[in-house]
């Protein structure tokens, strides 16, 4: 049996979250094309600890001793991931028909897994690109208040972007590229012949898609939900709760908040979280996010443009049609491609920054439609999520992919 060594960097006593659903999905499909996948992980050494856990069938992660380190320098930790990939390598040495696919990406593990098994080994080693790293790192912003502390923020900053710009090139010299967006594919096409376009993936089994939810007509209020990094630079969330506010004084309306909150961003709206309009629910496990979901009459997804997430392409998006309940989206990433506004979901025309204005507008549009149309709307949207982002649906593209030189 062909096998593929998925190379993540993932706590394997809390598989949970956006990549671990990803990584799951693949292994999925490509277990059903008789493709054993094999998860390990930079967190652990594996030198005098191996234990292989069966996941699913033919999908395995292996266990080894969990290391103690900070992440503030992970792009320069080299020695680390060396350490990781040889032992890895003697490990699996008896397994011939292997390949090599790394998920995290930063500068030294790529340069590392570039270096010592592409070039070094002659393996067969593979890329996903679902973010720029450049990108991730123009998004951050500072924490700290004092001048020193906040120059020291900056050239961290700095040393991201350009760990990041390094580490998105150095893609192309991987076998072969999974990228999640039309923007990725049309960047790495033009370097590397070997480039498959897989957009953001379910599985309909997590929820039942025969079950049909109507929304309900709650005469208080209407209930906006949003799960995911509560900020403004990538999901919108600080114009969301102004609008909102403002919203209020002419409607009922509640905005309902999961997921990380920030010590800067927690000061910013110190006032704004309170029990009357808008809810912070702190952060909850990925796996529960659909069972959430439904309680609700609108998800929100407002995604400024800027370089995240003009190439990235949100997997939320995947489980909010899921869902069933209606989602304001932006004209961002392949949003388009897949939602039309007013059939399968809603559609904020966006640039860098989010209009407020239309925000506002948008809203009130939604809110007053009939509540039969706003069922319809999330059905199809559901429909949408079960024909295009289904695993099932690429099996054939990832075989060929990754197995057709075996």
């Amino acid at each position: 049996m062909n096998s593929l060594i998925i190379l993540t960097n993932f706590d394997f006593d809390d598989l949970s979250g956006a990549a671990w659903s990803r990584v799951l999905n693949y292994s999925k499909t490509l277990a059903e094309e008789q493709v054993e996948t094999i998860l390990v992980s930079s967190m652990y050494d594996y030198s005098n600890y191996f234990n292989i856990k069966k996941i699913e069938d033919n999908i395995y992660c292996i266990e080894g001793i969990k290391i103690n380190f900070k992440t503030t320098f992970e792009d320069f930790h080299f020695k680390r991931y060396f350490s990781f990939i040889r032992n890895i390598n003697c490990r699996l040495d008896d397994i011939n028909d292997k390949r090599y696919f790394l998920y995290n990406s930063n500068l030294a593990s790529v340069f590392i897994m570039l270096v010592y098994l592409r070039i070094f080994k002659k393996q067969k080693l593979y890329i996903e690109k679902n973010e720029l790293r450049t990108a991730i790192a123009l998004n951050m912003q500072p924490q700290r208040e004092s001048l020193i502390k906040t120059i020291g923020v900056y050239f961290f900053i700095f040393i991201r972007i350009f760990a990041g710009m390094i580490t998105d090139l150095l893609a192309v010299f991987f076998s072969g590229i999974l990228v999640i967006s039309t923007r990725f594919e049309k960047l790495y096409k033009k370097l590397n012949k070997h480039v498959l376009r897989i957009p953001i993936l379910i599985d309909v089994n997590e929820i039942d898609k025969h079950l049909t939810k109507r929304i309900k007509n709650t005469p208080n209020s209407f209930k906006i939900g949003y799960f995911g990094w509560i900020g403004e630079k990538k999901d919108g969330i600080l114009s969301l709760i102004s609008v909102v506010k403002k919203i209020s004084k002419k409607h009922p309306v509640e905005l309902h908040l999961f997921g990380p909150l920030s010590k800067i961003n927690k000061k910013k709206l110190n006032d704004d979280l309170d029990d009357k309009l808008v809810y912070y629910h702190g952060n909850i496990p990925g796996n529960d996010v659909l069972k959430k979901a439904i309680e609700f009459d609108l998800l929100s997804l407002i995604r400024p443009k800027n370089l995240q997430t003009k190439f990235g392409f949100s997997t939320k998006l995947g489980e909010y049609l899921l869902s069933g309940i209606p989602v304001l989206a932006t004209s961002v990433s392949d949003n388009e491609i897949y939602l039309k506004d007013g059939v399968n979901a809603f559609i904020l025309k966006v640039r860098s920054k989010i209009d407020q204005s239309e925000l506002e507008n948008k809203l009130f549009q939604i809110i007053f439609i009939y509540k039969d149309y706003l069922y319809e709307i999330g059905y199809n949207g559901r429909e949408t999520a079960i024909n295009e982002f289904y695993y099932k649906n690429y099996q054939e593209q990832l075989r060929k992919f990754f197995v057709q030189e075996f």
